[in-house]
């Protein structure tokens, strides 16, 4: 198991990791439609935008937890 205190670090490699694919799967998708090497291609695409997404969350999960408590209250 892994130590609670790398919670953050894990939530955001998770979290950048199926977001980035996701979204490189579909940006490949409407570029350049289902062709032949599509799987490759998407994934290639997501090897490069993974680190950037994992640095964004890294960086911007603290701003948007503050944005959506000033945002939020209890009922």
């Amino acid at each position: 198991m892994i130590h609670r205190r790398f919670a953050n670090v894990l939530f955001a490699l998770i979290l950048s990791s199926m977001v980035s694919l996701f979204i490189s799967c579909v940006v490949t998708w409407r570029t350049l439609g289902i062709v032949e090497g599509f799987v490759g291609l998407s994934l290639s695409a997501w090897l490069a935008a993974w680190p950037a997404a994992f640095l964004g969350v890294l960086i911007l999960a603290p701003l948007v937890r503050r944005i959506v408590g000033a945002l939020t209250r209890d009922c």
